[in-house]
């Protein structure tokens, strides 16, 4: 298992071997936030940190599924890990899951020329109270 030090946890790459990784932004893909993490069809896809599986759903182009598990517990504020692009998903929604458990295997997406990845984001959870919150600059 790979562990790094992340997010003031302990933290699991979401394969355990994987051939690349890519940051790429670009015109082309300017919403792409995230890191696709390159792989094998059918390699299996491990859960980070540990939490509570919130969904799992259809992912966004090129397909397959994504799963997104909450964790309250960390350093920092709760914190979402969203993993798509995977097939074959083994958790289901409120189960509780541990650091590097099998949450499914990769998809063979897009169909027609595959280019098996893993897509993970993390994101910290905001109180929507605070965004809301409009700075006043006139009395």
């Amino acid at each position: 298992m790979n562990k790094n030090w992340i997010l003031g946890v302990d933290f699991v790459y979401p394969l355990a071997t994987f051939t690349k990784s890519d940051l790429f932004r670009s015109v082309i893909r300017p919403n792409h936030m995230g890191l696709d993490f390159a792989g094998t069809v059918g390699q299996e896809v491990l859960n980070s940190v540990p939490g509570t599986v919130q969904a799992v759903y259809p992912a966004a182009d090129p397909g397959g599924m994504t799963v997104d598990v909450v964790n309250k517990d960390l350093a920092v504020d709760p914190v979402q890990i969203t993993y798509s692009h995977l097939d074959l998903v083994r958790v289901r929604v409120g189960q509780v899951v541990t650091m590097g458990q099998i949450l499914g295997s990769l998809a063979a997406v897009p169909k027609e020329a595959p280019r098996p990845h893993v897509h993970l984001q993390i994101r910290r959870w905001v109180d929507p109270e605070i965004v809301m919150q409009v700075p006043k600059k006139y009395p």
